[in-house]
């Protein structure tokens, strides 16, 4: 079984390979992926990187069931335009929303995180079949939090506060006395 890579591990910094046409060997570890995804009862999402895995892919939970993304491209963010106004059936909805998010590669830290509310994502499934999906607020960030990995962007770098979770710890600690 496939395990996390250390958080310091170099291949959490480097932008993945992206894939042309799955490979045996790649729908290995796609499925390597669903199984760590599975098991690893506190995770929503895993992206390839993280379990030491070259692959522009990731796995994450929708319900019951496991999602697989490949190749996800932002097409659009409800940051792109900072004049247009965002509105659906419920009224206008935020640009952005800062979050507290946590990471399975810095386990017992949480990390305050100004998101895009919505974006549009292309990806292509474990099938290789194309899907353009719009996504608000929880999925967004998911999907922002692993393209992000996906990038070689870890959430150390983008936060704005930490929050220590151990219980020594003195709490939050501004992001410039974070090691980074």
């Amino acid at each position: 079984m496939i395990e996390f890579v250390d958080s310091h591990d170099p291949i959490l910094t480097k932008k993945t390979a992206k894939i042309d046409k799955l490979t045996k060997k790649q729908k290995e570890h796609l499925r390597e992926m669903r199984d760590k995804l599975e098991q690893t009862k506190d995770a929503a999402a895993i992206s390839a990187n993280q379990l030491g895995v070259n692959l522009r892919a990731f796995v994450c939970r929708n319900g019951s069931e496991l999602l697989t993304v490949i190749n996800p491209s932002i097409v659009w963010t409800s940051l792109d335009n900072p004049d247009e106004i965002v509105q659906d059936e419920e009224g206008v909805t935020p640009k952005s929303v800062p979050m507290w998010e946590g990471c399975m590669s810095f386990p017992g830290k949480n990390y305050l995180i100004n998101r895009a509310y919505s974006i549009k994502v292309d990806y292509m499934n474990e099938k290789e079949a194309y899907h353009r999906v719009t996504l608000t607020d929880q999925w967004a960030r998911l999907f922002l939090h692993e393209i992000d990995h996906l990038n070689g962007m870890r959430v150390s770098d983008r936060a704005e506060e930490v929050m220590d979770l151990s219980e020594d710890s003195g709490g939050i600690m501004p992001t410039s006395e974070v090691t980074r």
